[in-house]
């Protein structure tokens, strides 16, 4: 038996399968639930989202099916996944008194930063588009190569890209609650680290921003950092109970 569910929230491209492992590799206690996204996997035939605010809603509702009563829980959302989760917490809102106790935004500045943001999906030649990933590291190119993998998961990277590339963050009127968990690679080229502080403008609780050795794709590479940042989250939530925060921003 669990104390502490961890639902984990994949990057543009990616499936639940790229955290299986998860399962095998983190402390006895935590139950690892990789959320399935729509058009991948078991739902492969279902329509791709291109918009995190659905993306969002879906996630949610998974989430929430998963639920066990009392057990707390965190959110890890890896960038794209990072919108994707910042929406899933607040439709949960919308939905729920059972909130996360924690959430963790890897590999992307928070959600209303004013990085410049890149246009890839807009690219049209598949080749340019494919070579155009490559800032992002994590071998797409290499797994393109191979026909079958690129006529499955093309068109699931283009509507992903095209849903982080063309998110516009809506000023809620509650920040996020619990405290948050910051990570991002040293050498992502795809995060300016100069902004990430912003998190800290759509969190009311505690921020705690970490460096993991590695780019994009460290949570795949760097099994330490994750052990890390997961028995830190881990430690704090194990039991407690679930989190109600269906709370005013200024409420105390």
């Amino acid at each position: 038996m669990s104390d502490m569910q961890l639902f984990c929230v994949p990057h543009a491209g990616g499936s639940a399968t790229a955290f299986l492992r998860w399962r095998r590799q983190l402390p006895a206690g935590i139950e690892v639930l990789p959320v399935e996204l729509a058009g991948r996997g078991p739902r492969i035939a279902d329509s791709l989202v291109v918009d995190a605010r659905p993306a969002g809603a879906d996630v949610a509702e998974r989430i929430l099916a998963e639920r066990r009563p009392g057990v707390p829980y965190a959110i890890w959302g890896h960038s794209m996944g990072s919108l994707i989760a910042y929406e899933a917490y607040y439709e949960l809102r919308e939905r729920t008194t059972d909130l996360p106790g924690h959430m963790i935004f890897s590999g992307r500045c928070a959600p209303h930063s004013k990085q410049k943001i890149s246009e890839l999906h807009k690219i049209a030649d598949d080749d340019a588009f494919i070579a155009a990933l490559d800032v992002y590291g994590g071998g797409t190119k290499e797994a393109l190569a191979d026909p079958g993998l690129r006529e499955l998961f093309l068109p699931v990277l283009r509507a992903d890209f095209e849903l982080s590339e063309t998110y516009r963050w809506t000023a809620r009127a509650d920040d996020i609650h619990c405290d948050v968990t910051v990570v991002n690679g040293r050498d992502d080229q795809s995060v300016e680290a100069a902004r990430l502080p912003e998190w800290h403008e759509l969190v009311a609780g505690r921020v705690d921003f970490r460096t993991a050795e590695g780019d994009h794709f460290f949570l795949h590479t760097n099994q330490q950092i994750v052990h890390s940042v997961v028995s830190d989250v881990h430690s704090a939530l194990a039991g407690s109970p679930a989190v109600d925060q269906r709370i005013g921003k200024d409420s105390s």
